[in-house]
């Protein structure tokens, strides 16, 4: 997989009009993309350059909780 860097740090092409944000804060990264695929290999990609622990999907947000329904997201 080839990162290729544009507008901001954090934010990268993966094809034309598509792209996956990589939100970083402090010591912490979350992955945001449409397709499960794609974050498993962005995972596995960096787990294999640097020390990573995967604590599954995000519940809060710099203090902000995350609620989550089928198709739906709410910030409290």
């Amino acid at each position: 997989m080839i990162f290729r860097q544009i507008l901001l740090i954090n934010v990268f092409l993966i094809k034309k009009n598509i792209y996956m944000i990589l939100c970083l804060y402090v010591d912490d990264i979350m992955i945001l993309y449409s397709n499960i695929q794609v974050i498993n290999i962005t995972k596995s990609f960096l787990s294999g350059n640097f020390n990573m622990m995967n604590l599954g999907p995000a519940n809060v947000i710099l203090g902000v909780k995350l609620l989550k329904n089928n198709n739906d997201f709410a910030l409290t």
